[in-house]
């Protein structure tokens, strides 16, 4: 080991002490105990600007002893209070009125169409068919407007087309003794916007009074068609009872005919008339009235 000079500039004195090098390359050296504040100072030569301090001494350093301390770690435990805010729902009692309803409908009553087969008479066997056996009031804006019944095609495999139709008339109630014309109608639409149309003769009855009438309405092959012709070969989709003023031909009607609705002041006078109507269609042959048509006259 290198004596103590080597570090304080050949100094011999063998005590203990320490030394301070300052930046300009300056040694001194502080003497130990019993050397009565002794310094010593030299030069050194300084290779870079860092400062060494050493302490030079004989008594064994103890290095301090470091306990580690283990700090637990510390859980914090954030208290949480729940308020419940009390919810009080009120139900508004509610009272419910209902109002009473007066609906007066007006009846009409319709019969299920039938087929017949009948023999006999000039004509031979006939069939024939109820197409409709209706009661209803018509105007001021109501129709008479039954289902209609019997067969999907009215030319095969019977022709009824080309027969012979009866209808019978019950004028039930009538406001007014002025004439109207009682005619029949039907349409399909076939060819778009109802324009296929066809109608017995407006001509064929007169009525003034309440009572019971029976009409031969010719073949329906022979009325009047809107566009020359009419599809027979399949059922049609509509059929009315035409109540018409006998003067103008007009519809006893104040709405849904347009420009073919009866404008007289006095409509609301003559209508609604009640009636109860049955049609029948035959093949040509002979026609047996049902029981109820008593009085028939062909």
């Amino acid at each position: 080991a290198a004596s103590r000079s080597t570090y304080v500039g050949g100094s011999s004195v063998p005590d203990g002490g320490y030394v301070l090098l300052d930046a300009d390359g300056g040694i001194h050296r502080f003497g130990a105990p019993g050397s009565s504040g002794k310094v010593l100072d030299t030069k050194a030569q300084v290779a870079s600007r860092s400062v060494d301090v050493a302490i030079i001494g004989t008594r064994a350093l103890t290095a301090p002893t470091t306990t580690p301390t283990t700090r637990k770690p510390v859980t914090t435990t954030k208290a949480t209070t729940t308020t419940t805010k009390a919810t009080t729902t009120t139900t508004k009692a509610t009272t419910t009125t209902t109002k009473a309803t007066t609906t007066t409908t007006k009846a009409t009553t319709t019969t299920q169409a039938t087929t017949t087969t009948t023999s006999g008479g000039g004509g031979g066997q006939g069939n024939q068919v109820t197409v409709f056996n209706v009661t209803g009031d018509a105007g001021p804006s109501a129709y008479i407007e039954p289902p209609i019944g019997g067969p999907s095609n009215f030319t095969s495999p019977v022709n009824y087309a080309s027969g012979t139709a009866y209808i019978r008339y019950n004028v039930i109630t009538m406001p007014s003794n002025k004439p109207v014309n009682l005619q029949v109608c039907f349409w399909d639409h076939m060819n778009g916007n109802w324009k296929l149309e066809t109608c017995s003769s407006e001509n064929a009855l007169t009525v003034t009074t309440p009572g019971v009438y029976y009409v031969n309405l010719k073949s329906p092959n022979s009325w009047f068609k809107i566009t020359g012709t009419f599809p027979w070969y399949q059922r049609p989709d509509v059929v009315r009872v035409m109540v018409k003023d006998t003067a103008t031909k007009k519809l006893m009607m104040s709405s849904k005919c347009g420009t073919y609705c009866y404008t007289g002041s006095d409509l609301s006078s003559r209508v609604p008339i009640r009636i109860q109507a049955e049609l029948i269609f035959t093949d040509g042959g002979t026609f047996s009235p049902p029981a109820s048509w008593t009085g028939f006259n062909p």
